[in-house]
C-alpha cells in the first residue's frame, strides 16, 4: 500500500482470506478485528456493529481508545438506509446486533432520508423533520442540490434558498460545484480510490457551501466514520477496500467472482482494484458483464447519446440483478396471448440463465434480428445461455420518454425494453423464431410473443422487487 498524497509508504499485513490484519494508515496498533461473517468490527479508528442481515447498524467513534460518539443506522424493509441517530447506551458487544430503533439509551434521531424509486437520497431532514437539502438525480447521477445558505438581508444574517449544480468526472465523483449564476462555489480533489478527499470553498461567495455529503462516485460519505454508503455495504476509501465481503442473494462459493480473473476472488477489493475506469453502482458487481464490471459496454461510435444511454441502463441492470437471481428456480411464469390463452411458459431458472448469460451493449449497429432497437442473439447449451443484447441509444431514449409520457419513472420504460429483448432469448423466444422467421418485414406474431414473454419476465422480477413495474407486487 502507498499513501501517494503524503508521499509515505503504508505498511499492511493480510490474512489468507484477504482480510487486512494491520496497517499503519489507520494507526491500528492492535490490528483489525472481524466478526464471524468477515465484517470489520474495529479498524483502528472506530468500532462497528452489524445487524442480523449483515448491514452496518452502529458506529462508535474513537479518539485513541476513548469513545467520543455513537451513531445507529436505520433501514427500511428493502434494506435501504432511511435514517441515522445518536445514542449514549452501551455499544453492542462483538458478534451482537444493535438494539431496535429507539430502544437504545439516549437514542436521538439526527437524520431522515427520503428516497426515490431507485433508492437515491432525494431529500434529507434533521431529526425533528426540518428540511436540510434536496438532491436532483438524472439516471442515478447527482446533478444538483437545493439547500439553505446564510446571506445578509438588510444587514441581518438570514437563511435563504440556494441551488447548486454539480459537475462530476466520468465515474460520477463530484469535482466542481457552481451556483445558478455559474460561479464556482467549490472544487474537490481526491485520489482514485476516493481517499484524501479535499474540497475548497470559494472565499467571499455567499452561496458557497458543501451542499451535500455525496462525493465519491456520487455516494454519501458519513462524516462520523469516513465511510461511503453503498446500498449493499460500506466502503473505506482510506484503504480502498470494502468493510464487508461481497455477498449474493443465492449462496455462491465466491459471490460475483470470475474464475479467470484472480482480482474478482478478493471479496473486499473495490472494482477489481481498477478505480480509474470502473465504478460500483451499489456495492455489488453484476456477474453477467463481459469484464466483470458494473458498466454497460458502449460502442464509441454512438458518441454522447450512447454514453448517456449506457449510464441510464447501467443502474437499472444492477438493481435488477439482485431481484432476478432471487427468483425461485421452479417458479413458473405462463405467457398468454391477447385472448388470454396460455401459449408458453418460462421458469425462474430459465429467466436467471438468460439474465446471467447476457451481456449488454449500446450500439448504432443493427444486429441479428435487424430490429430498430438493436437486437439480440445467443445460444443455449442445456440450461445455460450465452448471448448479447445490443440496444440503440435512440430507442433507449424513446422508451424512457414513453414512460414519462405515461407519468411513470423513466426506468419503467427501460425495463420494458430490456425485458422485451431478453424475451427473444428464452427457449420460448427461440420457438417463436422458428415458427416466425425474421423476414424483411417484421414478424408481428413473433414480436407479440417476445413482448408477452418480456412482460411476464418483468412481472416475475417486479413481484419480488419493485411495485412501480407494471404487473409487479401482485
Amino acid at each position: 500500500m502507498s499513501d501517494c498524497y503524503n508521499a509515505n509508504l503504508v505498511n499492511a499485513s493480510y490474512t489468507p482470506g484477504n482480510r487486512v490484519s494491520w496497517t499503519t494508515l489507520n494507526a491500528a496498533v492492535n490490528g483489525f478485528y472481524y466478526d464471524a461473517a468477515g465484517n470489520v468490527i474495529n479498524d483502528g479508528r472506530n468500532n462497528y456493529a452489524y445487524d442480523a442481515e449483515g448491514r452496518l447498524c452502529a458506529v462508535q467513534v474513537l479518539v485513541g481508545n476513548t469513545p467520543v460518539a455513537q451513531y445507529q443506522y436505520l433501514y427500511n424493509a428493502a434494506g435501504v438506509r432511511v435514517g441515522k441517530a445518536s445514542f449514549t447506551g452501551t455499544f453492542p458487544a462483538a458478534n451482537t446486533t444493535c438494539a431496535a430503533p429507539g430502544a437504545a439509551a439516549g437514542f436521538q434521531l439526527t437524520n431522515q432520508y427520503l428516497l426515490d424509486l431507485s433508492g437515491d437520497q432525494v431529500t434529507e431532514l434533521d431529526g425533528a423533520g426540518a428540511w436540510k437539502h434536496s438532491n436532483v438525480w438524472a439516471g442515478s447521477h447527482l446533478t444538483a442540490t437545493y439547500d439553505l445558505v446564510t446571506e445578509l438581508v438588510n444587514n441581518v444574517s438570514t437563511q435563504v434558498p440556494a441551488l447548486h449544480f454539480h459537475l462530476a468526472d466520468p465515474l460520477g465523483t463530484r469535482r466542481v460545484q457552481a451556483n445558478y449564476k455559474g460561479s464556482i462555489e467549490e472544487t474537490c480533489q481526491s485520489l482514485p480510490f476516493g481517499d484524501q478527499l479535499n474540497c475548497s470553498l470559494t472565499a467571499g461567495l455567499a452561496t458557497a457551501d458543501d451542499a451535500t455529503e455525496n462525493h465519491f462516485t456520487g455516494k454519501e460519505r458519513d462524516s462520523e466514520s469516513g465511510l461511503d454508503y453503498f446500498p449493499a455495504r460500506y466502503y473505506g476509501s482510506s484503504m480502498g477496500r470494502w468493510m464487508s465481503p461481497d455477498w449474493a442473494v443465492k449462496a455462491e462459493p465466491v459471490p460475483y467472482a470470475k474464475l479467470d480473473n484472480p482480482q474478482t476472488l478478493n471479496l473486499y477489493a473495490y472494482v477489481g482494484n481498477n478505480p480509474l475506469s470502473r465504478f460500483d453502482a451499489d456495492g455489488h458487481c453484476a456477474d453477467h458483464y463481459k469484464d466483470g464490471s458494473c458498466k454497460v459496454n458502449v460502442d464509441a461510435d454512438t458518441g454522447k447519446a450512447g454514453a448517456r444511454a449506457g449510464k441510464q441502463l447501467e443502474g437499472i441492470l444492477n438493481k435488477y440483478d439482485k431481484a432476478v437471481n432471487a427468483l425461485d428456480d421452479k417458479g413458473k411464469f405462463n405467457i398468454r396471448d391477447s385472448n388470454g390463452k396460455i401459449t408458453g411458459s418460462m421458469t425462474g431458472q430459465e429467466i436467471k440463465a438468460v439474465w446471467n448469460g447476457t451481456s449488454f451493449t449500446v450500439t448504432n449497429q443493427q444486429f441479428n434480428n435487424g430490429g430498430g432497437g438493436g437486437g439480440t442473439g445467443g445460444s443455449w447449451s442445456g440450461n445455460s445461455f450465452s448471448g448479447q443484447s445490443r440496444l440503440n441509444p435512440g430507442v433507449v431514449a424513446d422508451y424512457g420518454n414513453a414512460a414519462g409520457a405515461r407519468n411513470e419513472p423513466w426506468r419503467v420504460g427501460f425495463t420494458t425494453l430490456i425485458f422485451h429483448e431478453l424475451g427473444h432469448e428464452t427457449h420460448f423466444g427461440e420457438a417463436l423464431t422458428r415458427q416466425y422467421p425474421v423476414t424483411p418485414e417484421l414478424s408481428w406474431p413473433r414480436e407479440h410473443g417476445a413482448s408477452s414473454a418480456g412482460s411476464r419476465m418483468s412481472q416475475g422480477v417486479g413481484a419480488s422487487f419493485d411495485c412501480s413495474i407494471p404487473g409487479g407486487c401482485q
